[in-house]
């Protein structure tokens, strides 16, 4: 990470240029689809947002990840501890099913707060994957926080119904397609969890504090601090500790 002193970027903030997000203080919808309106998401640029409602009292400047089942313990950066992986699993299986009703109850009650949840990308192929994931480490943030984001990372199709996996040889982020008729993996939250694998430093527990953190980050402000704020609670709900 650069010495140089830096803007941290706004909730939800994103360049224009690479994910097509509103900037801060404008009134933009939800980032869901091609259009911010619940369609399936093809690379295109977006006008999506962070959602319109407010992110509770602790402000959650950290923020989540996504569907447990499309986590892996892939992309574990030396080590084979890892303490922390069916709590963050537990975790985030709760945010990805508080985020699928979203439309239904786009407001929620959580540790005291009312909370407007931004609707969650989700995406029609691999190559929408790839397209997003290029978007994502082309952020200025992103390469001036993780020195990894500068290293291109491919995506592929997974065989099979087994988990998402992050390959940190040849930086290869393998995605499941479908689980019976359902497009499980191809999911924001998905993504970023496996992105969070790609910034981990060498000697790291898997999904411990620091790759916590990490994550919270990317999705603080790549989806809204609202789904941030969720998966915090939901994280230290089950006794994972955030770094």
């Amino acid at each position: 990470m650069s010495g140089q002193a830096r803007r941290d970027p706004a909730p939800g903030e994103l360049a224009r240029d690479a994910l097509g997000r509103e900037a801060p203080g404008k009134d933009a919808p939800g980032p869901a689809g091609a259009d911010g309106d619940g369609k399936v998401w093809n690379g295109s640029p977006t006008n999506g947002g962070a959602g319109n409602g407010g992110a509770g009292n602790d402000g959650a400047r950290n923020g989540g990840a996504g569907n447990a089942k499309a986590r892996s313990g892939a992309g574990r950066a030396g080590t084979d501890r890892d303490h922390q992986r069916a709590r963050v699993y537990r975790a985030e299986d709760l945010v990805a099913r508080i985020l699928d009703r979203s439309a239904e109850f786009p407001v929620v009650q959580l540790a005291g707060s009312s909370v407007t949840l931004p609707i969650e990308r989700k995406f029609g192929d691999i190559a929408s994957v790839q397209r997003y994931v290029d978007a994502v480490l082309e952020l200025p943030w992103v390469r001036q926080e993780w020195l990894n984001a500068a290293t291109p990372v491919t995506v592929r199709e997974r065989q099979g119904p087994a988990r998402a996996h992050y390959e940190r040889v040849g930086h290869t982020i393998a995605l499941p397609l479908h689980r019976g008729t359902t497009a499980w993996a191809l999911r924001e939250l998905v993504v970023l969890h496996e992105i969070a694998h790609h910034f981990a430093e060498p000697i790291e527990e898997p999904h411990g504090p620091e790759f916590t953190a990490r994550l919270l980050r990317l999705v603080d402000c790549v989806i809204g601090a609202e789904a941030a704020f969720v998966l915090r609670v939901s994280l230290l709900d089950v006794g994972a500790a955030i770094g």
